[in-house]
């Protein structure tokens, strides 16, 4: 009995001396644009201007800065995406077309470091438009969609 009081004793010493487990912190609130999202930065760049012409291309830049170390972890082949929408309704996807090689990876990124993913937009039509850019990274970290920017571009007919 004396044998079994002792044992609980010292399994309540080590219980009572033993530290909480941390708990993990919550990441900061997710936002896009010029703003911060858990250490980065993802800007968008749509053309010269907010404005384009019918037929004419337009160049897309999304823009990704590190303000602390991390690793983008990725499911595939595929590092970013472009979305373009007109009224609610998706008119064009940059993967839409596109073949990804089916295996995971990764992007280390310093603090300051940029990662800059580019690709071409042809409108065929006036409007408004929504265009949006995107990072594919799949860490637990960011909420799917988190590291993304949007901005809106105006297309004219031809003068």
């Amino acid at each position: 009995m004396n044998l079994l009081a002792a044992g609980i004793s010292i399994l309540l010493l080590m219980v009572g001396c033993s530290q909480p487990p941390s708990q993990p912190s919550d990441p900061s609130p997710v936002e896009t644009g010029n703003e911060h999202s858990n250490g980065l930065s993802v800007e968008i760049e749509v053309g010269d201007a907010a404005t384009s012409q019918v037929d004419e291309p337009v160049d897309l830049l999304l823009v990704v800065t590190a303000f602390h170390p991390v690793t983008l972890q990725f499911s595939s082949g595929q590092r970013f995406d472009f979305v373009v929408s007109k009224d609610g309704e998706e008119v064009w996807r940059w993967s839409g077309d596109q073949f990804f090689t089916q295996a995971l990876g990764e992007e280390s990124l310093s603090a300051g470091d940029e990662l800059r993913y580019q690709a071409q937009w042809t409108p065929t039509e006036e409007g408004t438009y929504e265009v949006l850019g995107l990072v594919t990274a799949t860490n637990p970290e960011f909420e799917e969609g988190s590291l993304s920017a949007e901005q809106t571009l105006t297309v004219e007919g031809r003068s």
